[in-house]
């Protein structure tokens, strides 16, 4: 989904859900990095998905940060119900250690436990 879609479809979630504690997933491409900054300066809550890098994780932090100085800049108080979850997938980063090391080890696949009876 583009920027304007992204932003578009979670303030429509807000709007309609009318809870504090919703969290609108957003993913952090190049896409979502904008509906992050203005999200959070709108006081809506993000889950951002998608995280696989740290450079990634970087670019979000600095999106999120970004809200709230938007929140400060129309002299407002920032909504104390606003928050996000960054969540960085681990296998992700267990993928990208282990295809970059020089030492790997066959697994052998493991085979469901047969009950008896």
């Amino acid at each position: 989904m583009d920027t304007k879609g992204t932003i578009a479809e979670a303030e429509r979630l807000w709007k309609d859900v009318k809870r504090k504690n919703l969290m609108v997933k957003v993913p952090a491409t190049p896409e979502g990095l904008p509906a992050i900054e203005h999200l959070i300066g709108e006081g809506i809550s993000i889950n951002i998905t998608l995280l696989f890098s740290q450079e990634v994780y970087r670019e979000v932090a600095e999106a999120y940060l970004a809200g709230p100085r938007k929140i400060r800049r129309q002299a407002a108080a920032i909504p104390r119900h606003v928050a996000s979850v960054a969540s960085r997938s681990s296998s992700a980063a267990s993928t990208a250690r282990s295809t970059s090391s020089s030492t790997r080890r066959s697994r052998k696949p493991t085979t469901p436990a047969r009950r008896s009876g």
